[in-house]
């Protein structure tokens, strides 16, 4: 009997405790849907004042509140009022979220992709050097440094300067550069190798009255002849320094030395004469190279310094 007494206590004590719970949750449910009502009104009171930014907050308090689509829908119109691309995008992506199988689902997809096509990116154009022209479909959008704004999408540019070499790039302007709040383009022209000089401006002056400058062809030219004849004449210097004896048994068989007395000593004649003749064959030949390597060098260094004068 006593058992069924604290049972039956504690039953009731549970049912009392359901109940407030029940109506505390109630009373709570209907605080929050008070609360979103509210917010939306203040919300509505802002969009009256064109206060976006407020009426945001209020939307985003509502939706906090009690989640609902059209929350959801009118904080992405009002991002987009205020050009924050950004979250407006995002906000629409979270609405398609929430609307997973309702009938609108296409029409915020149609909504998100408009914003997107409104949302502007700022492209920054540097250059080296600086000061070239920027041209999009022949209009001028204006000298780098450069600000622009763009929407996203494909555009293939120009860049003109004078002196250079005109360049033609394509670039891209998406989603992830809009997340990252701009996108930067650096632009490298080559110079024209060979540039026409104003008139009036000489950087190459002509050589005045009896001054004749070589061109690069005829300077190479000249090098490659004095080049050759110092390895000529510095052959032939080494070649007389190591035939210098024979050269000399010539000069002074020239010179009428009789070199047969000198080596009749321990040789029969008929060997001497043979040797005289070899020797005399060999001096000749050594004279013959010397005078033809030496001639060759001066031929060459005169050819070179002619060059260069004329």
């Amino acid at each position: 009997m006593r058992f069924f007494s604290t049972y039956l206590c504690m039953v009731q004590t549970a049912f009392v405790f359901i109940f407030m719970s029940t109506s505390l949750l109630a009373q709570n449910s209907q605080d929050k849907v008070a609360k979103a009502r509210d917010a939306i009104e203040k919300a509505q009171q802002f969009l009256t004042n064109k206060r976006y930014d407020q009426a945001i907050k209020e939307f985003q308090t509502a939706h906090r509140l009690q989640p609902d689509l059209q929350n959801l829908i009118m904080i992405a119109n009002l991002y987009g009022k205020l050009n924050v691309c950004i979250d407006s995008i995002q906000t629409w992506q979270d609405a398609l979220g929430f609307c997973q199988n309702c009938e609108n689902r296409t029409i915020i997809m149609q909504k998100q992709q408009k914003t997107l096509e409104k949302c502007y990116v700022s492209v920054s154009f540097s250059s080296n050097p600086i000061g070239i022209e920027v041209f999009q479909n022949q209009n001028r959008l204006g000298i780098t440094p450069l600000i622009k704004p763009f929407t996203l999408g494909e555009y293939t540019l120009e860049f003109k300067k004078e002196g250079f070499e005109d360049h033609r790039e394509t670039i891209f302007v998406g989603e992830n550069d809009l997340r990252q709040k701009g996108k930067l383009v650096h632009i490298e022209l080559m110079p024209i190798s060979h540039m026409l000089q104003p008139q009036n401006i000489k950087s190459n002056p002509e050589p005045e009255v009896g001054e004749k400058k070589p061109s690069s062809k005829k300077k190479i030219v000249a090098y490659s002849l004095l080049a050759t004849s110092l390895v000529l004449l510095a052959f032939d210097l080494y070649y007389y320094v190591d035939q210098k004896e024979v050269l000399g048994y010539l000069k002074d068989s020239e010179r009428g030395i009789d070199r047969k007395a000198e080596l009749q000593k321990g040789f029969s004649n008929p060997a001497i004469d043979k040797m005289i003749q070899s020797r005399d064959k060999s001096a000749q030949n050594a004279k013959d190279t010397h005078y033809t390597v030496l001639g060759a060098g001066l031929v060459l260094l005169t050819s070179s310094v002619f060059t260069f004068v004329f």
